[in-house]
């Protein structure tokens, strides 16, 4: 539709002279802004003019997850901890730093995959996520069950018909010490 209205609107603008009336060109010249817009599409995906619940901003936001989650990496587990690198920054998590982990469910990569936001008292990462497509996911998960066994080892079938992308259940808080 706009290569048509573009193709058209120049074509006319080429044959008109200068008899015709000014209402004429300013109609030509509004038709071939309005293709341009129309195309702005094609030209620039991530432009303002993508509708938010369209194809193209579905597209548009799974590629930047996607570059998200592949820098958020999970490695060297040990019994004190683990270490974090997010966008090329390494910083070490103690296991026992570890506040509260919430379990989201989203449609990323595939349909109903479980998230898991872990929030950390102290350290650069007091907080970050990781999903079962990002790397170590298994291990992780693994590793937190082991140092943290109020965490039900079935929780991915309890949790199976949480709802997508609404807010998560917590599968583990740690309760405060007593005095």
């Amino acid at each position: 539709m706009g290569i048509l209205i573009l193709i058209f609107s120049v074509f006319m603008l080429i044959k008109m002279d200068s008899s015709e009336s000014i209402k004429t060109w300013i109609l030509m010249v509004l038709l071939v802004i309005c293709s341009l817009v129309i195309l702005w599409e094609f030209i620039n995906p991530n432009n303002k003019f993508v509708k938010k619940n369209s194809k193209a901003a579905k597209k548009i936001e799974i590629k930047r997850l996607r570059n998200e989650f592949k820098t958020t990496i999970t490695r060297d587990f040990n019994r004190i901890g683990f270490k974090t690198i997010f966008k090329e920054k390494t910083s070490e998590v103690n296991w026992k730093d570890i506040r509260s982990v919430y379990l989201l469910k989203r449609n990323l990569f595939k349909k109903g995959e479980f998230c898991l936001n872990i929030w950390v008292d102290r350290g650069p990462a007091n907080s970050f996520g990781i999903c079962e497509t990002s790397e170590n996911w298994l291990k992780f998960t693994e590793k937190l069950m082991a140092q943290f066994p109020e965490i039900n080892k079935e929780w991915q079938t309890l949790h199976s018909d949480l709802k997508s992308n609404q807010i998560g259940k917590i599968i583990y808080e740690r309760t405060p010490k007593k005095s």
